[in-house]
């Protein structure tokens, strides 16, 4: 079956996991110019857990491409339909900060 559609709703028992995701590369550029910020990216989680698409949904102009590279990242538990996975649609928070605030 075709892949659903970013604005195609797909019924699932068990919401995705993320397992892990490798965190973005600041731009230096940016970095150096102390901007901070967060950007919503739009994953495909396919029935491997991996991503098979992503688009920016919001978020600076010059941290998105830095932001999409991250999110492709991804692993995750797939969704599930009962015991078989399904292609969903998800949204990841990709956040730049200049100093660790833990």
């Amino acid at each position: 079956p075709a892949s659903p559609s970013s604005e195609e709703f797909v019924w699932f028992t068990e919401p995705p996991q993320l397992i892990s995701i490798e965190p973005p590369a600041y731009p230096a550029m940016v970095r150096d110019a102390g901007i901070e910020g967060t950007v919503t990216v739009r994953v495909l989680i396919g029935l491997n857990g991996r991503v098979k698409d992503a688009k920016v949904l919001e978020g600076i102009g010059a941290l998105r491409d830095a932001a999409l590279a991250s999110a492709r990242t991804a692993v995750f538990a797939p969704a599930k339909q009962g015991t078989h996975p399904v292609e969903v649609w998800a949204v990841i928070p990709i956040t730049f900060e200049l100093s660790s605030r833990y």
